[in-house]
């Protein structure tokens, strides 16, 4: 019976002698090691693709069995178990040289996700021990839910494991404390993205969302506002908006006139009758509700455009008109809602203000007009000047990429349930049948003349 020492070392002969001769046995040997990561066990039959010349003289040898390079050869794991029997290293197991070979150890698929399914539990163990002070519910159960493969961030976290568990353990570890922080602040206030960051790391840096860090933190975010993972930067800020968060509150702005601002006690704290504003969302936020200088009795209407070029046009007529009156309640998107415009409409409908909102016929705009109704729904969203007979007095001969109407179709379609009113669906299909954008600026007339026939009375 040979020794272990004398199998150790014919085992190292063997493995030596057919890493030499790989050029023969390289694809061989990795096909029983797929079988048996297959199968659990060295059986079946394996095949060869074009089989070469040095495959050829080596399979000759080992089976004792002619091959011609260039045709497919199947050949079964029995025949090489009795072909080894026959060389100096019959005492060796196809087993132990296929280990040898590869320098690892054979595990078959079943195995190795028995294997993984026990570390994972096992991880998930441990993450619950070294939590377990987290008073916070929600995320207990985003824990859980995480350990199921369940919940926002579950994809991105396995991954993140089978690269390095001790890394995703430490940023979970992280994560629950700055969740705990963010518990543990005064509700009404909000917390810039570094300096939170600085607080529970140390790094200003290391919650920001293009690292794994960052992206942890905004899964835990949505999965407490039970929202799904952000598409886009301007969600990602909406989900940090939501949760006391801001990331940059001095670029995003919002242009204003005739509105002011009220703090918790109720004082006017910032605005101007006369002037227009441009508050940043670090202004924004510092505020619990804005209201309308000019207003119709118990009613409150500000109006929204998102043009520039159509608030300034309203604002010269009205100054042309009225002379020093207080400027009427408007507020200016600039294209696409920034931050600091929803945080701002936030406040106004929090204070009881009605929306007035005006835009463009075209997929983007009717976009636009639908994501403000569905953040406040009906009764506090007022689509102006969103009718069909509005859409068909503007058209002109402008042409865009039937690409973007193809967006406004998927919008109508997916709308249906929604409970939009029936005039704004139906400008919307009749902008798709006619394939022509109409813009803003064609109606700054009637845009005019709605806000002076609200108002007029309050100032004469």
């Amino acid at each position: 019976m040979m020794t272990t020492d004398n199998h150790r070392k014919l085992l190292q002969q063997a493995v030596a002698y057919f890493r030499t001769q790989s050029q023969g046995y390289d694809r061989l040997f990795r096909e029983c090691k797929r079988k048996y990561r297959s199968m659990g066990y060295l059986g079946g039959k394996v095949t060869l693709r074009s089989i070469t010349p040095a495959e050829a003289e080596a399979l000759a040898g080992l089976l004792n069995h002619p091959y011609d390079p260039g045709t497919d050869g199947i050949i079964r794991v029995t025949d090489i178990v009795q072909g080894l029997t026959k060389t100096k290293y019959s005492e060796v197991p196809l087993m132990d040289i296929l280990e040898g070979y590869f320098g690892e150890s054979l595990i078959s698929k079943k195995e190795q996700q028995r294997q993984n399914q026990l570390a994972w539990d096992t991880f998930w163990e441990e993450v619950t021990v070294e939590t377990s002070d987290c008073s916070h519910l929600v995320v207990n159960e985003w824990l859980q839910a995480l350990s199921h493969l369940e919940g926002a961030g579950a994809m991105a976290v396995r991954q993140w494991w089978n690269t390095s568990p001790q890394d995703v353990k430490q940023w979970l570890l992280i994560v629950v404390k700055a969740l705990n922080y963010l518990d543990g602040s005064e509700r009404s206030a909000y917390i810039r993205l570094a300096v939170l960051s600085t607080h529970i790391t140390g790094n200003p840096h290391a919650f920001d969302m293009d690292a794994p860090l960052g992206r942890l933190l905004l899964y835990a975010l949505c999965y407490m506002k039970g929202r799904n993972a952000p598409a886009n930067s301007e969600d990602v800020m909406q989900i940090l908006y939501e949760n006391r968060i801001l990331r940059d509150d001095l670029s995003s702005q919002v242009v204003v006139s005739g509105i002011y601002g009220t703090n918790t006690a109720g004082s006017c704290e910032i605005g101007s009758k006369k002037e227009v504003l441009g508050l940043p969302l670090r202004t924004v936020v510092r505020y619990t509700d804005f209201e309308p200088f000019l207003r119709e009795g118990p009613f409150r209407r500000v109006w929204i455009v998102e043009n520039p070029a159509v608030f300034s046009s309203i604002l010269d007529r009205w100054e042309d008109e009225y002379g020093l009156v207080s400027l009427p309640p408007l507020v200016c998107s600039a294209g696409q809602f920034s931050l600091a415009v929803l945080a701002l409409c936030d406040r106004l409908v929090s204070a009881g203000c009605d929306l007035y909102y005006s835009g463009d016929f075209d997929p983007e705009g009717f976009q636009m007009a639908f994501r403000l109704w569905r953040r406040y729904a009906a009764g506090r969203i007022i689509f102006w000047r969103y009718t069909p007979e509005d859409y068909i007095s503007g058209i002109h001969d402008i042409h865009i990429e039937e690409s973007r109407w193809s967006s406004l179709q998927k919008l109508v379609d997916e709308v249906d349930n929604e409970g939009l009113p029936a005039t704004f669906v139906q400008t919307m299909k009749t902008a798709l049948q006619q394939r022509k954008p109409v813009y803003q600026e064609s109606l700054v007339d009637e845009l005019y003349n709605d806000i002076k026939s609200t108002l007029k009375p309050i100032n004469d």
